[in-house]
């Protein structure tokens, strides 16, 4: 059996089919895009990846559009989230990131992100401006329950 190590820049890109993802394997990358426009993609368990090796990073718009996406697993090995990774991905209420996150890019994580019952951490260095909407800039103290 061949195990997925890599996804590939838009190796699933505008996929219309795929409705949910499980890595339950050692992915050490996402590419760029990944996923993006994969509008039928419902819930993805990303604790099977270790992120890049030298990045440990969910790259710029890697879920940007999938907006039937509500359910999200990201495990504690993955310590950046790029620029418009989760960017208009409206159905996601909750949130829990970890305290190893160490930074998170410009817009995110957009749109319907409830704060109320979302968990930012505050070990965080770098909060980009407008990373929830592009209308709300987050302090990087905010930790909410």
């Amino acid at each position: 059996m061949n195990l997925v190590t890599r996804l590939a820049n838009n190796a699933f890109l505008n996929n219309t089919k795929v409705t949910a993802i499980d890595f339950k394997g050692d992915v050490q990358a996402l590419g760029t895009s990944a996923f993006e426009g994969c509008t039928r993609l419902k819930s993805m368990n990303l604790t099977g990846v270790l992120g890049s090796v030298a990045t440990n990073t969910i790259p710029y718009h890697c879920f940007y559009q999938c907006s039937s996406l509500e359910n999200i697993n990201i495990p504690e090995t993955i310590l950046n989230i790029g620029e418009g990774a989760f960017y208009q991905c409206n159905k996601i209420d909750y949130l829990l990131l970890s305290d190893s996150i160490k930074s998170i890019g410009k817009n995110a994580l957009t749109l319907t992100v409830d704060i109320s019952k979302s968990t930012l951490p505050i070990t965080a260095k770098v909060l980009a401006p407008k990373i929830l909407s592009p209308t709300l800039i987050v302090s990087p103290l905010l930790t909410t329950k």
